[in-house]
């Protein structure tokens, strides 16, 4: 139990505690830190003096004085007693961070809990662990099935925003207005019954979220799946909490922003590694990858997994079948046959598709080529007969089932093994198939879709209303590819914003200076009007969207 406690609890408590006395410190270097807080725990500077000298408050001083002077007293001995002292001092840091004390708390031993309890606040926060239902039922002497009722009850919470310790500066009103509803709130959704039930879903997921935000900085935005990959393999309880990104030579404030537009580009990255298909994927790895594949596909599933609690959608499109095979078994895809061969057909490339829909509904009229097509493609798949008209459609089922769920099995497994079991508790595992249906094709971007959200904030005038109508019949005539790179620059994201997309006019943007301006945080794209003909936006718009560095972010 003490090897447990050690590993499991008291060493991630000790590295929160850590990570914010070195955030209050702003040394780079660890020399530094380590001079300053000897300097602190010995008293040899008044404490008013380091708290000048650091522009933070004297309470946050005298709190990181009673945090490291804990941390070096511990022992090698760890019961549920010091596990509540480091909880009384992570609240501490809660309330400095929320400005709610002025004073460091204290909490004398009068009102010390019996050591078998936690109080409701400390309870919250052991669940923002990570800790697997197993974990938890050890820690608080509990079966499994209260420990999922015990992580339900404490990750439903109503959070209260919590400013990052560098951000000392009070919010403006722009970027209080660019703050993303998407990563907070799943109450825009439309109020059908198939989707309340994933609304509400989406938001328990997203309280079990830390609000602790992890910092995390990108080397190089060209090489996003590698470190991305890396960072979650050597960090996997990162998938518990919510994320405060930078790129390194990018001057964005992460507002959610910044993390849809990294996450947007891991996984367009991801999706030609890691899995196959054209409008519709499902898991694959290539031979060459077959070595590190099975593990890396676990890591896969556990930055989906976080994503989707993040953003509250799917990334990519992944199969409905596939997914639904996964959490309700491999049979499931009998309920709708019809949507299985649909799926099917959105897998197979564009030539592929038009001659299988032919052949179902045309097949007396195949050509003699299409016939030799249709053959090769039913013996690739292990149909020795060529199919007749009446079975065409049976058979074609048959192929579906293959591709969409036998072949990917494998490869599912082993992204759900990456999954946090607390996400699979809380999350995949409750969710029915009209839920999984809904997740993986409630924002899937179409030209017509993405063109039916963009909303002018105002009454535009004549000339704004004439640009406006260039910009829905641009995206109305974008390809995939096209559509994905403009929400991506827009929203920071390649799925359509569930809030839509906010379109202004700046008439200030004149000569050198003309060119659309997207705030990915807010989902809003800001116009100019100085256009003399289509032709003329579109020629802007397409080399706007054809610079990689339209992509990198910065703050207006």
């Amino acid at each position: 139990m003490e090897a447990f406690m050690k590993k499991k609890v008291v060493e991630p408590l000790l590295d929160k505690i850590k990570d914010w006395i070195y955030d209050v410190l702003e040394c780079n270097e660890d020399k530094e830190r380590q001079q300053l807080l000897s300097a602190i725990t010995a008293g040899e500077v008044p404490t008013e003096e380091i708290a000048l000298n650091l522009g933070v408050s004297v309470p946050t001083v005298r709190l990181v004085l009673k945090a490291e002077r804990f941390r070096r007293s511990l022992g090698n001995v760890f019961d549920k007693d010091i596990i509540r002292k480091l909880l009384e001092i992570i609240q501490d840091i809660q309330n400095i961070k929320k400005g709610k004390i002025k004073e460091t708390e204290q909490h004398p031993e009068s009102e010390q809990h019996p050591e078998s309890e936690f109080d409701l606040d400390q309870m919250d926060i052991i669940c923002q662990l990570g800790l697997s239902v197993p974990d938890l039922a050890q820690l608080f002497d509990l079966t499994e099935a209260d420990a999922v009722a015990l992580i339900r009850a404490h990750t439903l919470c109503d959070e209260i925003p919590i400013l990052d310790v560098e951000q000392t500066e009070l919010p403006t009103v722009e970027s209080a207005l660019s703050h993303s509803p998407q990563l907070e709130e799943c109450d825009t959704i439309e109020s059908n019954s198939d989707c309340t039930e994933l609304c509400e879903a989406i938001s328990n997921f997203r309280h079990i979220l830390s609000p602790f935000r992890e910092r995390v900085t990108i080397i190089d935005r060209n090489n996003i799946l590698n470190e991305v990959m890396e960072l979650y393999d050597k960090h996997p309880g990162i998938a518990m909490h919510k994320l405060c990104v930078s790129i390194e030579g990018e001057r964005g404030k992460d507002y959610g922003g910044v993390t849809k537009d990294v996450l947007a580009t891991f996984w367009t990255a991801a999706s030609s590694q890691y899995f196959h298909g054209e409008d519709v994927l499902v898991p694959h790895i290539n031979l060459d990858q077959i070595r590190t594949g099975e593990k890396n596909l676990k890591i896969i599933g556990r930055i989906l997994s976080h994503t989707v609690a993040l953003t509250g959608t799917l990334p990519l499109n992944i199969s409905v079948a596939c997914l639904t095979s996964a959490f309700h078994g491999g049979d499931s895809w009998m309920c709708d046959p019809e949507h299985l061969l649909e799926e099917y057909l959105m897998f197979v490339k564009s030539e592929e598709r038009l001659l299988l829909e032919k052949s179902q509904t045309k097949f007396a009229s195949l050509r003699d080529d299409e016939n030799e097509s249709l053959i090769r493609i039913f013996d690739t798949h292990g149909h020795r007969c060529l199919p007749t008209q009446e079975n065409i459609k049976e058979k074609l089922t048959d192929i579906a089932v293959k591709v969409l769920i036998y072949e990917p099995s494998r490869y599912l497994q082993q992204i759900k093994e990456g999954m946090p079991e607390i996400h699979m508790e809380l999350f995949w595992s409750s969710l029915s198939k009209k839920a999984i249906r809904h997740l993986a094709e409630k924002l899937r971007p179409t030209p017509e879709k993405a063109a039916s959200i963009l909303v002018p904030t105002r009454q535009l005038s004549d000339i704004e209303s004439e640009v406006y109508s260039y910009l829905v019949h641009f995206v109305e005539r974008l390809d995939k590819k096209s559509l994905r790179i403009f929400l991506q620059f827009v929203t920071g994201y390649t799925r359509l914003p569930e809030d839509g997309i906010k379109v202004t006019f700046n008439h200030d943007l004149k000569g050198v200076f003309r060119r659309p301006i997207a705030h990915t945080c807010s989902n809003q794209l800001d116009l100019p009007v100085e256009y003399l003909h289509y032709e003329e936006f579109v020629r802007e718009m397409t080399s706007v969207l054809d610079n990689p560095l339209a992509m990198h972010m910065y703050m207006e």
